[in-house]
């Protein structure tokens, strides 16, 4: 299979680290030319230096992607630098692990914003330049939790399915001017901060064993996985595959 991304510029939200990370790492690899978003400098910076000791071209970018203003900023960057951008990973994210009933409006807006009005926002600036190019492809990286729900994780998993509706409502608007819109939904990842924020949240509430056992497949999901999927996305070979929402799930999940 063909999953050459040679030319293409490649916008990677939440790419400092964990799933961000490898994704960056893959498409450069690939050939693409990355910009690698996040709210830390220096995990950003630590991102496209390792995509330049490896030969490769990449651009950091530091903004807030919960806020219109930044997110403008940082499209008018990204296009000034490279000229357009072809492939939006959107895979900012954060969650609150606790009862329902210890969940604030404070912790609902915020995962709500950082994992819903993020995809959002970054779709709004730059879905107008991909039309214009009459071509795109936009990667949502939802969750098994878009799938089915979860304890404790309310609002975590209200956005996680909001993510998948936006997917999908998406994918039939912009068929037209030939832009995919498709959605990644991993089951828990090891080796990310976002898994041992999740751990150290469970344990606090006595839940540790809510992961347990293994999926089929005999693991977890790693960043890498996600990764592979999201390449494929990016590349030609998924040409006439868009509103989808895909399962890396090790065969725990097969809705």
């Amino acid at each position: 299979m063909n999953f050459d991304l040679s030319s293409k510029v490649a916008l990677i939200t939440g790419g400092g680290q964990g799933v961000g990370r490898a994704i960056a790492l893959r498409f450069s690899k690939q050939g693409a030319i990355v910009v690698v978003n996040g709210r830390s400098t220096k995990e950003i910076e630590d991102t496209t230096a390792k995509i330049s000791e490896e030969g490769g071209k990449a651009l950091a970018i530091r903004a807030d992607v919960t806020n219109y203003k930044e997110v403008v900023e940082m499209v008018d960057s990204a296009v000034s630098t490279f000229g357009r951008i072809d492939i939006l990973v959107n895979n900012a994210g954060d969650i609150v692990i606790a009862p329902f009933v210890e969940q604030s409006e404070v912790d609902w807006d915020r995962i709500m914003d950082v994992n819903v009005k993020s995809q959002f926002l970054c779709c709004k600036s730059i879905v107008p330049l991909m039309i214009k190019q009459q071509s795109g492809k936009i990667i949502n990286i939802s969750s098994e939790a878009g799938k089915m729900g979860f304890q404790y994780m309310v609002p975590y998993c209200a956005a996680k399915h909001a993510v998948i509706g936006l997917t999908r409502s998406l994918a039939k608007e912009l068929a037209q001017y030939k832009i995919n819109v498709n959605a990644i939904c991993p089951g828990s990842i090891i080796n990310t901060k976002m898994r041992r924020k999740v751990d150290e949240s469970l344990k606090e509430i006595g839940a540790e064993n809510l992961f347990t056992p293994l999926p089929p497949l005999g693991r977890f999901v790693t960043p890498e996985d996600v990764a592979n999927i999201a390449t494929f996305l990016a590349s030609s070979e998924s040409d006439f595959m868009t509103g989808q929402a895909i399962n890396i799930t090790g065969g725990e999940v097969q809705i």
